[in-house]
């Protein structure tokens, strides 16, 4: 039984890595014929190196969703939604392929690069923030309360509904 869940956890890496390989050709593709071949002339040098690094953040992210997905048990792999391992991975490399086409018809699209850094501060800061303003359980203790004794009025309380019981 146990090789039948490898068998099926290997047969959806290798669709999917078949399915990306795919998605990343077809993307270079369409950039290399319309960019390239078409619109020669207007492919500097610094559209060069954009796409350059377009392609290395490609191949980088592609890596790491691919490991993620090899080191992850068949159930995750199963799951829909951003449950799924490399989920993240899959937004990055969206954000590349989105970049990567649209930068045929405009040379500015590569500054949505910067969504990516501005995201990570804001996320830190974010964190940041809850982390120094919301107050902690500790900050609500009494002083008495810390010291193991409990005030005069709970101890004359105690369990009021403990004489009640059998």
């Amino acid at each position: 039984m146990g090789g039948g869940g490898e068998k099926r956890r290997e047969k959806l890496l290798s669709e999917f890595r078949g399915k990306l390989l795919v998605t990343v050709s077809v993307v270079n593709a369409l950039f290399f014929l319309i960019r390239y071949f078409v619109a020669w002339e207007s492919f500097t040098t610094g559209r060069q190196y954009g796409y350059y690094a377009n392609l290395g953040v490609t191949i980088l992210f592609a890596f790491l969703l691919l490991r993620a997905r090899s080191n992850s048990r068949l159930l995750d792999l199963q799951k829909d939604g951003d449950a799924q391992p490399g989920s993240t991975y899959i937004d990055i490399l969206a954000l590349a392929f989105f970049i990567q086409l649209f930068s045929i018809y405009s040379d500015y699209m590569f500054y949505f690069y910067l969504v990516i850094p501005f995201t990570v501060i804001y996320k830190a800061g974010k964190r940041l923030v809850t982390w120094v303003f919301t107050p902690q359980e500790s900050d609500f203790i009494d002083d008495e309360t810390t010291k193991g004794r409990r005030p005069p009025r709970e101890r004359k309380m105690g369990n009021k509904h403990a004489r009640f019981r059998g």
